[in-house]
């Protein structure tokens, strides 16, 4: 009777989990593309809530966007810059709205007249401009951020999917008006970074998150974060100097794995595959924490103590695909990954920061 109850309640607690994971996702969709209640057309043209003129804002306008979605103002190199973000809604086309008018874009104030700098079509993302308008994610206003006599700036790219991934970008303004990619040919492959901070010795933190994870098709687990130092041109990993932000994940993986209760009403399978990616998260976290061995004795442990009391199957995910991934590149010294990266047919790795 009891077993049955904690079933019931880790069911439960999944489903509500679940639920209020697709309803946030689902306000995030209709904020970010209006499909749900979009916001009422602006009285003012797109020139007048911008604050100055432009070909470029004329041009928007006759296209059907109707809304300067942020504004954010600064000084540098004796000029006065504005950096504008424009909602991807309200556009008619055959199927309802357009979602790819989306853009941000800078530009450089002469008195009334702005003359366009640089500009970056979003599509139907939603950009944000300042990190107070962003829940999870930090970055600073736009400024010299390394010390170097260059402006920086970041543009926040929120994307609307199941499991959505949003790539925090960083943009250098040069005094000649130039405006590129910080982080091309520079983030990991999979990585996406999600905060940065600078550093009293003038560099960089860069918080990242490894996006292999969703190959698992689980949208919270694994949750691989990583910390690299910036400066100049060489990224280095500092995870190490940041163990306690793991100890939290670390703890919830361990307490779960070792009180599983199998849900009945998802079967056997899908079981094994939730119980596996919390053991990845594990082996993912003591690998980045230098304590490779450790942690795949204990991984090897849980799931050894899983299959022998009953609570998962055997000739599941867990043993017939995840186990043996795992023991082969434990063997070969090699960076433990999701299985779906590994083998002949392994999944293609993905750069954010093309």
């Amino acid at each position: 009777m009891v077993r049955a109850l904690n079933r019931r309640f880790l069911f439960g607690l999944i489903t509500i989990i679940t639920f209020l994971q697709l309803n946030i996702l689902y306000n995030r969709s209709a904020v970010g593309q209006g499909e749900a209640t979009p916001p009422p057309t602006p009285t003012q043209s797109l020139q007048e809530q911008a604050g100055f003129s432009s070909p470029v804002l004329a041009d928007l306008q006759q296209k059907g966007i109707r809304l300067v979605n942020e504004s954010l103002a600064f000084a540098a190199y004796g000029h006065d810059y504005r950096l504008l973000s424009f909602a991807p809604i309200g556009v008619p086309a055959g199927d309802g709205n357009r979602l790819d008018l989306g853009a941000v874009m800078l530009f450089q104030l002469d008195k009334t007249v702005g003359n366009l700098l640089w500009r970056n079509d979003v599509g139907g993302e939603w950009a944000i401009l300042g990190a107070e308008h962003a829940e999870t994610v930090s970055w600073p206003a736009p400024g010299d951020w390394e010390k170097n006599g260059q402006i920086d700036f970041g543009v926040f790219n929120v994307h609307d999917s199941t499991c959505p991934i949003d790539p925090l970008n960083m943009y250098v303004l040069s005094s000649d008006g130039t405006v590129t990619s910080r982080f091309k040919n520079l983030i990991p492959l999979d990585h996406i970074v999600t905060s940065i901070e600078i550093q009293a010795n003038g560099s960089l933190l860069l918080t990242t998150l490894d996006e292999r994870g969703k190959s698992m098709y689980q949208c919270v687990i694994p949750h691989m974060i990583r910390y690299f130092e910036l400066k100049g041109t060489k990224l280095t990993d500092v995870s190490t100097q940041h163990q306690e932000a793991y100890m939290g994940q670390l703890g919830e993986d361990i307490y779960i794995t070792t009180t599983w209760k199998s849900i009945s009403q998802i079967g056997d399978d899908a079981n094994a595959e939730w119980y596996a990616a919390r053991l990845m998260d594990m082996l993912l976290v003591y690998d980045e924490l230098g304590e490779r061995d450790a942690g795949y004795k204990l991984v090897q442990g849980l799931a050894a103590e899983a299959s022998k009391t009953g609570r998962l199957k055997p000739n599941t995910y867990l043993d017939q695909i995840f186990l043996p991934a795992m023991a082969q590149l434990y063997q070969q010294n090699l960076p433990f990954v999701e299985p779906a990266y590994i083998g002949p047919n392994a999944r293609q790795r993905v750069d954010y920061y093309q």
